[in-house]
């Protein structure tokens, strides 16, 4: 069934269906909320953008991480503003990985 869902977010990626994507941000499997965060990253429009942000504070490392890496795919700029100010708050090693990492494509974006 959750092979379904995640299949399902891909599909909808692909069409650049974000803001039926962003209705599984709130579902109870995990791999099916990353699922969506990643999908969201290859919409990178500005529902997509909108969703992940406030990601960015969410308690749960590996989702502020995914949030990181989705933004960074969008290529939004304005993204980078948010992603510096995490940073500077950010006591998780993998986070702050995935912020650098981000930002480095937020930068060869331009």
């Amino acid at each position: 069934m959750f092979e379904g869902k995640q299949e399902k977010i891909r599909k909808l990626a692909e069409k650049k269906k974000s803001g039926k994507i962003v209705q599984h941000l709130g579902d109870k499997d995990m791999n099916v909320v990353l699922a969506a965060v990643a999908g969201l990253g290859e919409c990178g429009d500005e529902t997509a953008y909108n969703a992940l942000v406030p990601l960015l504070h969410n308690q749960n490392a590996p989702l502020r991480a995914a949030a990181a890496e989705a933004l960074g795919k969008t290529g939004n700029s304005a993204a980078s503003t948010h992603l510096r100010y995490q940073l500077k708050n950010e006591s998780d090693p993998s986070v702050q990985k995935a912020i650098h990492s981000a930002l480095t494509m937020l930068a060869d974006a331009r």
